[in-house]
């Protein structure tokens, strides 16, 4: 599937239902990367729960995490040579099944990019323990790039991805109609 030098990734991330920002991203990284060849695979880490169980520590977070793990590292066989892609959590236990992501393909010299939705990273990592802190940094340490929805979010990866590695990717929704029409010509939403 891929090559040593290959550009394609490997896209590991939730894709909807249910929708929420990483999910709806997830899905638009996947077509555009597919519509110029370049995805090596995909690993769906979407929970089919109500969103409000992200982020906690479960029996069934726990098996997802698991058997997510397991898949990335089948993944990462099926192919060789592909960059992994990952967005990254800003909470404990989410981030810890995202080092497990980021240090096997580390691990196997891959390229990877890592993509933050969000502006709490920088508290967290600050916050965190000594020991969360090192894995954080091992994880993150030789990322190819750090991507952030706006200027304002490079610094929640100051310290831990080079600034000139460090890029704006800001979300993106489709295009809706900006009237519907109705019978008499008057538009609205």
């Amino acid at each position: 599937m891929g090559r040593p030098d290959s550009p394609q990734l490997l896209v590991v991330g939730p894709t909807p239902p249910p929708a929420h920002g990483v999910s709806v991203m997830t899905q638009h990284l996947l077509d555009a990367l597919a519509a110029g060849g370049l995805v090596a695979g995909h690993l769906d880490t979407k929970d089919p729960r109500p969103i409000d169980t992200v982020g906690r520590l479960d029996l069934m977070n726990v098996w997802l995490g698991i058997s997510h793990g397991i898949a990335f590292q089948r993944a990462l066989s099926r192919a060789p040579g592909a960059g992994v892609y990952v967005p990254i959590s800003q909470g404990t236990w989410g981030f810890l099944r995202d080092s497990v992501f980021l240090l096997s393909a580390r691990a196997r010299r891959r390229r990877r990019i890592v993509h933050l939705h969000g502006g709490y990273f920088g508290t967290f990592y600050r916050e965190s323990g000594r020991l969360m802190r090192l894995v954080i940094r091992a994880a993150l340490r030789g990322a190819e790039q750090g991507w952030v929805l706006t200027d304002n979010l490079r610094s929640e990866l100051a310290g831990l991805v080079p600034p000139q590695r460090i890029q704006v990717l800001e979300n993106a929704v489709e295009d809706v109609p900006a009237t519907t029409r109705s019978g008499n010509g008057a538009g609205g939403l």
